[in-house]
């Protein structure tokens, strides 16, 4: 009787413990981050701010980056990075110029400069090209100023067309950059966008000096 009652309370104890594991909170497992399944996007924060640039961490060439930006050339900057721990270091001939710190996803700081005059984000790029076929609405308005100018954009596979007041058929080249961002270059003017929370945000270089930019709406 004895050895019966303890082999119950053994089993009693069996069962308290199962139910305590059962009602343990189901561990929570991150998605792996691939940095190189995203480009990195600096958008000026303001007027007085003379660019914004977009920066691609090459799948197919372990460690390079390259810095897309309106300035002749567009994709003339070749870097090198790193990224351990969350942290992404950009090098130019040895040294750090650039510094980012991710967290889910999410640019959480980065070096002085371009935390205060940025506008940091990541965006994921796509395996196919997300401006074909799509026609955007919006305005260049020119840095300091109230002057705008309303256009539309239409873009097909390898060419974009910009008129007002009605769409017209594409044709002057773009350049895709990883199915989420583009640029052309034109005699006289270098155009890039990008892809931000379902907006296409542009920057325009007009040479000499002058510049726009541009917020454009998917219609």
């Amino acid at each position: 009787m004895k050895t019966l009652k303890i082999i119950s309370i053994f089993l009693l104890m069996i069962g308290l413990m199962s139910c305590r594991r059962d009602d343990k909170e189901p561990e929570v497992v991150e998605d792996s981050f691939d940095i190189t399944d995203y480009v990195l996007v600096a958008l000026a924060k303001d007027d007085n701010q003379s660019s914004t640039f977009i920066l691609t961490f090459e799948k197919e060439a372990q460690g390079k980056s390259i810095e897309y930006h309106t300035f002749a050339p567009i994709e003339g900057y070749n870097y090198t990075y790193t990224f351990v721990d969350g942290i992404v270091k950009i090098y130019s001939a040895g040294y750090v110029v650039r510094e980012f710190k991710i967290q889910n996803k999410t640019i959480v700081s980065a070096n002085n400069a371009d935390q205060l005059n940025y506008k940091l984000s990541l965006v994921k790029i796509s395996n196919i090209n997300q401006l074909n076929g799509n026609t955007y609405v919006g305005s260049w308005r020119v840095p300091g100023t109230n002057t705008q100018y309303a256009v539309n954009l239409r873009f097909s596979g390898t060419h974009y067309s910009e008129s007002y007041p009605n769409p017209i058929d594409p044709n002057q080249e773009y350049k895709i950059i990883k199915n989420v961002a583009a640029y052309s270059i034109e005699a006289n003017k270098r155009s890039l966008w990008i892809l931000v929370d379902g907006k296409l945000e542009g920057y325009r270089q007009l040479f000499p000096l002058a510049q726009q930019i541009g917020t454009f709406q998917k219609q």
